[in-house]
């Protein structure tokens, strides 16, 4: 309970000028774009390298689990 009040009580000191959640996202946008472009001549995006990052690290995956991957895939338009 106490934690929540000073999250109170620090969000109210925020003022409008102070705010960086907008610039944060703006950057966060600026950066995927800059991703996007280098991926770009691969044929891949930032959100498609993300998933393929994931399946790289689970190492070895049995056939059906990747045919459900793909499928996903499919579906969300990512392939």
């Amino acid at each position: 309970m106490r934690h929540r009040r000073h999250q109170k009580e620090g969000a109210a000191k925020v003022q409008a000028g102070q705010c960086r959640c907008t610039p944060l996202r703006k950057a966060s946008r600026h950066v995927s774009q800059f991703y996007d472009a280098i991926l770009a001549p691969c044929g891949l995006r930032t959100t498609q390298r993300a998933i393929l990052n994931h399946i790289s690290r689970a190492g070895t995956l049995p056939y059906g689990h990747v045919t459900s991957i793909a499928h996903k895939l499919d579906v969300l338009g990512l392939s």
